[in-house]
C-alpha cells in the first residue's frame, strides 16, 4: 500500500516536494476489512511522519491511499514494513531521499468468534492441555 500528499512548492528550496510511505504486511483476515484498517492505520502514521519532516500535518483530505495487488503470505504477522521516501522535482528530472526504514506493530485485535481448526479436537471442544 502507498500513501502520499500532494506536492508543495517551496521557492528558495530544492525545488517541488512530495513524501510517500510504502507499507508492507502480512495480516490475517478478510481482505477488504484490512484494507480498510491497514489504510486507517497508515493515514495516521503517513501525517505524523510528514509533520516531523515538514512541521505540518497534512490535511486528511490531501492524503491519498492506493493498493498494489495482494500476493499470499507464508505466515501471517503483526509486523508492518515501512518506507518513506521524499521526492524532490526539478524540471524534468526528480530524484527520491530515503529514510531509513521502520517496522511498526499493527494491534490485529481479538475476534472471539474466530475458530482455529488446528486447535480443536473432532468434538469441536477445545483441547484441555492440562490432563497432559
Amino acid at each position: 500500500m502507498t500513501v502520499w500528499a500532494g506536492i508543495s512548492y517551496n521557492l528558495g528550496e530544492e525545488g517541488a516536494k512530495s513524501v510517500e510511505s510504502h507499507y508492507v504486511a502480512a495480516l490475517p483476515g478478510e481482505i477488504h476489512e484490512v484494507r480498510q484498517e491497514l489504510a486507517e492505520f497508515a493515514i495516521e502514521d503517513f501525517r505524523n511522519t510528514f509533520e516531523d519532516l515538514r512541521g505540518y500535518k497534512p490535511p486528511l483530505a490531501a492524503v491519498k491511499v492506493s493498493f498494489e495487488a495482494e500476493q499470499a503470505a507464508l505466515s501471517p504477522s503483526s509486523e508492518v514494513q515501512v518506507e518513506t521516501l521524499e521526492m524532490v522535482y526539478r524540471g524534468r528530472q526528480h530524484y527520491a531521499k530515503r529514510f531509513p526504514p521502520r517496522i511498526l506493530s499493527f494491534d490485529i485485535g481479538y475476534d472471539p468468534e474466530f475458530v482455529d481448526e488446528d486447535f480443536e479436537n473432532e468434538n469441536n471442544e477445545p483441547e484441555d492441555y492440562d490432563e497432559l
